[in-house]
């Protein structure tokens, strides 16, 4: 019997495991703590990541043998114009400075307005080298410093199953008060609608960065919130 109950308790667990909604879904930004802001920023519908490895070239060892270890370079992209992004990001300057909490209102206000003044959609780029490679960050980064609209107009499209291929409007590049560049694509075509509904079977995004080539496949089924399709 108590086997059994042991056994009925390990499947309860499992199941409560399995069916577990994300915190996104299951409490207000309000209550989310660091780990679930990452959560979202990381490894939510909204954010996607690409890895690439490559030897590194360790030089001369003690043994006299020239060493290798795999460096890995990842970027990291998460959609800024998707709300629970903002949300994300707010949440994470209040856990920062809760003294300093604005009122609520207008905290509202903040994850309330788009990421752009034109409500276009808005894809924030990050990287990280692994282990650190001060060559290859500084390479990256003065890339994503240097570049230009017409750097990503030809490699990089924000596409769907719909047949939409859409170039980057706008690149905005790191400065003092933005440290992560971000691409600006449109949201709507020429009478205001929506170029993506959520309905579409998959939304892809690919550019090359300082030559990494990255694609992604989004599912837009899962990028409802509040149930709304946010991008």
């Amino acid at each position: 019997m108590k086997a059994r109950l042991c056994v009925l308790g390990v499947m309860i667990a499992l199941a409560a495991v399995l069916f577990a909604g994300d915190s996104w879904e299951e409490k207000l930004f309000t209550a989310w703590d660091q780990k679930e802001c990452t959560s979202v920023l990381t490894k939510s519908p909204w954010a996607f990541s690409n890895s690439f490895g490559a030897a590194q070239n360790l030089g001369m060892i003690e043994t006299g043998a020239r060493g290798e270890r795999e460096q890995t370079v990842t970027f990291r992209f998460r959609f800024l114009s998707a709300k629970p992004v903002r949300m994300a990001f707010t949440r994470l300057q209040l856990l920062k400075n809760p003294a300093g909490a604005p009122p609520e209102a207008k905290i509202r206000e903040q994850v309330d307005a788009p990421a752009d003044a034109q409500n276009r959609i808005a894809v924030q780029i990050e990287f990280t080298v692994d282990p650190p490679s001060s060559m290859e960050v500084r390479r990256i980064h003065n890339f994503l410093l240097n570049a230009t609209l017409a750097t990503f107009r030809d490699s990089t499209k924000l596409s769907s199953s719909n047949k939409i291929v859409l170039a980057p409007l706008e690149y905005l590049s790191p400065n003092p008060t933005r440290s992560n560049g971000c691409l600006i694509f449109p949201r709507t075509n020429e009478k205001g609608e929506s170029l993506f509904t959520g309905e579409e079977k998959w939304i892809s995004f690919q550019a090359e960065i300082s030559g990494y080539k990255v694609y992604y496949r989004l599912k837009p089924e899962k990028m409802k919130f509040e149930e709304k399709f946010e991008l």
